[in-house]
């Protein structure tokens, strides 16, 4: 009977120390954990940190490019309007020869167009910045890239337009008629020339054309750029502001 009951006793101390062990073992593994847990929430709140501060930068630049953009765009409608005005002058049969004669330009309002560009530096920077984050997107950053998108594309839209348009007239100005190959001075002074901006329907067709082009979508498209360009650089200030 006591070799049973020292075996007993045996085998209770044995399993104490097991019992020991194991809350030993659990206890390393929980202060592993929480290490693991701090070291992964110092890395998650430093890596935000980054791209914050990386995101602020990008902001930065794209406040430039639309307070750049909002000059070149206000620059462009008041030049836009000048075509426009004329166009609308040459279409009412407005212009005699002898104010032609005083702005030999005004008889090529149809052969030329000056693009408007939009400056894309900070948008690229905002898309990879998008695509890279691990911590989501905020709205701002959504509504500036969709700002982006469709004013990019409306307004390579319209400008291609009028580069074709420009091109078709110039083209059918060279296999059509005798004048195409003189200067602007000697045109205005050309008969055949001056009866074809003053009397042709064909011109008249083609001024319309343009002037639509103009008056109906790229003037317009040019005055919402710069209103929504203002919003979203009060939003960016209110968004730095903030930081």
């Amino acid at each position: 009977m006591p070799g049973i009951f020292g075996k007993q006793k045996l085998n209770l101390l044995q399993l104490r120390k097991f019992y020991k062990y194991l809350l030993y073992a659990v206890g390393e593994i929980v202060l592993v954990v929480i290490g693991i847990l701090i070291a992964v929430n110092i890395n998650n709140h430093n890596e935000r940190k980054k791209q914050r501060d990386t995101y602020n930068s990008i902001l930065n630049t794209v406040r430039l490019d639309l307070v750049s953009d909002s000059v070149e765009s206000s620059y462009y409608q008041e030049k836009f309007r000048e075509r426009e005005d004329l166009l609308d002058r040459a279409l009412n049969g407005d212009f005699t020869r002898k104010q032609y004669d005083s702005c030999p330009n005004c008889a090529n309002i149809i052969t030329s167009f000056a693009p408007f560009t939009i400056e894309t530096k900070g948008f690229h920077m905002l898309e990879n910045h998008v695509d890279d984050s691990r911590f989501g997107v905020d709205s701002l950053a959504s509504s500036i890239v969709q700002f982006y998108g469709y004013f990019i594309h409306y307004n390579d839209l319209i400008g291609g337009y009028l580069k074709e348009d420009v091109a078709s007239n110039l083209k059918h100005w060279k296999e059509n008629y005798s004048w195409f190959h003189l200067e602007t001075r000697e045109k205005i002074h050309n008969e055949a020339f001056m009866k074809y901006i003053l009397e042709s329907d064909d011109y008249k067709n083609r001024i319309y054309y343009q002037k639509t082009l103009y008056t109906s979508n790229f003037i317009p498209l040019l005055k919402g750029f710069n209103q929504v360009s203002d919003t979203l650089i009060k939003m960016i200030d209110q968004k730095l502001k903030e930081e």
